[in-house]
């Protein structure tokens, strides 16, 4: 993986807390406190930073990014040319359309940065660094790719608002397919004898009662639990099984290539 391509991804976390915070200031700012020159500089940052994921969407052939890019596209221009009504005609102090303004910035904020943060950013964080998550076992890295799918469909059943009964289905699944995974590892490690299996499978009964875990966000279905679910996948579920492929992983693998060989 190219030096490049690790720094834009980083980029587009930077970026996007960096916009992130600036529409956030404008949202919570009472009306009658809006400055023009804030508003200015944000609409300039939303702009430039569209540009920066519309180059990064091409380059890795997105599909969704017409869906990504909707309510950018429908209401930054209104904000653009409200804010130009504002500085010019009114001196900035026209109350109505600074309400107005704070309307626009709120579905821009819901409409395009959350679908950036919640399907953008961990599709691009997925492509770039999938060669650095290639143990060179083929069945487990074809297995952990199917875990990291599996998760993807469950945040993106959470995003459209699908039943209890759906998630729950999906949940399920994942629960399955994990206790499948980890059977096939750990009957490797039998067959390698490898020293440390007793600290990794209880490694591996952490994430099966991390994914049980996921009901406690489930109930109320209210935009907080939503918020809190995606938070979790993305930020401690995903995270964990990262790090557990990077570290206990890459250990066992490399034990199980020198005592059994490269045949797997």
């Amino acid at each position: 993986m190219s030096e490049k391509k690790t720094l834009n991804v980083s980029t587009l976390s930077k970026s996007f807390d960096d916009v992130s915070s600036l529409m956030q200031g404008i949202i919570d700012t009472p009306p009658e406190k809006i400055k023009t020159k804030e508003l200015k500089h944000c609409i300039s940052a939303l702009e430039n930073f569209k540009k920066y994921t519309d180059l990064l969407m091409d380059s890795c052939a997105y599909k969704n990014k017409s869906t990504i890019n909707s309510g950018i596209e429908k209401y930054l221009p209104d904000l653009n040319n409200l804010q130009l009504e504002l500085e010019v005609y009114y001196g900035g102090k026209n109350i109505k359309n600074l309400s107005q303004i704070k309307q626009l910035a709120e579905k821009i904020y819901d409409d395009y940065l959350l679908k950036v943060k919640y399907e953008l950013i961990p599709y691009i964080n997925s492509r770039m660094f999938s060669r650095k998550l290639i143990t060179g076992v083929r069945i487990i890295d074809a297995q952990h790719k199917a875990l990291f799918t599996f998760m993807d469909k469950f945040v993106s059943r959470v995003i459209n608002e699908s039943s209890n009964e759906d998630l729950e289905k999906v949940q399920r699944f994942l629960i399955k397919y994990t206790h499948i995974h980890f059977n096939e590892e750990e009957k490797l490690m039998e067959e390698s004898g490898y020293p440390r299996k007793r600290a990794h499978k209880s490694e591996h009964k952490d994430f099966v009662d991390m994914i049980e875990k996921i009901d406690r966000f489930k109930e109320g279905g209210n935009e907080s639990s939503i918020d809190e679910i995606l938070r979790y996948i993305y930020f401690d579920l995903n995270q964990w099984f990262i790090n557990h492929i990077l570290k206990s992983d890459r250990d066992f693998v490399e034990f199980h290539k020198n005592r059994m060989g490269d045949e797997d």
